[in-house]
């Protein structure tokens, strides 16, 4: 069995919005966390904060939309890390 690593960093912008960052040593799990990072980058930390309680986010339903979004987007880069 291997041990698969992921790094996150968290920033406060100049708007005071949470800006996360994530890589890991898996495609499988830098393409999950880049989903994660594509719903919660941008949002106020109390925001952060409700979502992972009501963890709505993370439905199917939303994640295919957040894939969809960042399959059909022509700048790419934007769902990579």
């Amino acid at each position: 069995m291997s041990t698969l690593q992921v790094w996150v960093d968290a920033e406060l912008d100049k708007d005071g919005r949470v800006q996360f960052v994530a890589d890991s040593d898996s495609e499988v799990t830098r393409g999950l966390a880049a989903v994660l990072v594509a719903a919660l980058s941008g949002l106020t930390p109390a925001q952060v904060i409700e979502v992972t309680k009501s963890a709505s986010v993370f439905s199917s339903h939303h994640i295919s939309l957040l894939l969809l979004h960042c399959l059909s987007n022509t700048h790419l880069a934007v769902c990579e890390l």
